[in-house]
């Protein structure tokens, strides 16, 4: 299963939370509608999550019985794909970093991101806030996994040697802000994100 909120801020127009998610997400079940996947390919958006939490997500899930919520093997999470002081990080589905296992396969979903990323050239960075309506998914042991560009705080220089960028900046200045337009966004790294995403698809579920 494939989800991105929809709603964005209150001021602004959201293009980095979470239009850039919002579109990798359609292209994603454009292309995919084209294939014959194994496991049935689920994709959602989701409300309030930009504004109030992950409210969409979890009412959601709470709306399903033990046997349909068993049915969902992964949840991959797609949000702000394309800060313009990025750095990559990976949900820390292992465990490895926070101390927080993820159910299972969640450990899995991050190697495949992490090799995945090394595979363009690009190093990432274990992180375990790596978007709201993960979290709804983890509460009801639903394997999770996700790449983002942006979490709170400043960049690091440690991160700014690893991607560039200015360390003890915002990764995205214009979060929650009127300048969330399109003019601020990286799309180099949202197309790269976007196409983990799909190799994701066709690994976990074609």
């Amino acid at each position: 299963m494939f989800g991105a909120h929809l709603d964005g801020p209150n001021v602004g127009a959201g293009i980095n939370s979470d239009a850039t998610g919002i579109a990798a997400l359609l292209e994603l079940a454009r292309v995919a509608a084209d294939c014959a996947p194994d496991r049935t390919l689920g994709f959602s958006v989701w409300g309030t999550t930009g504004r109030n939490g992950p409210w969409g997500s979890g009412l959601y899930l709470a709306g399903l019985d033990s046997s349909e919520r068993g049915r969902i093997h992964s949840y991959f999470d797609l949000e702000m794909l394309g800060s313009p002081n990025y750095a990559v990080f990976v949900h820390d589905g292992d465990g490895s970093f926070y101390g927080l296992p993820g159910p299972p396969v969640s450990a899995d979903i991050e190697r495949f991101f992490v090799a995945d990323m090394l595979l363009q050239g690009l190093p990432v960075v274990e992180d375990l806030s790596s978007g709201n309506d993960t979290f709804s998914f983890l509460l009801n042991d639903i394997a999770t996994g996700a790449l983002t560009t942006y979490r709170s705080g400043e960049k690091t220089p440690e991160e700014a040697a690893l991607f560039g960028g200015t360390a003890g900046e915002s990764y995205d200045p214009c979060f929650r802000a009127e300048c969330d337009t399109v003019a601020g966004i990286d799309l180099d790294i949202t197309e790269t994100l976007a196409k983990s995403y799909a190799r994701a698809a066709q690994f976990f579920g074609i």
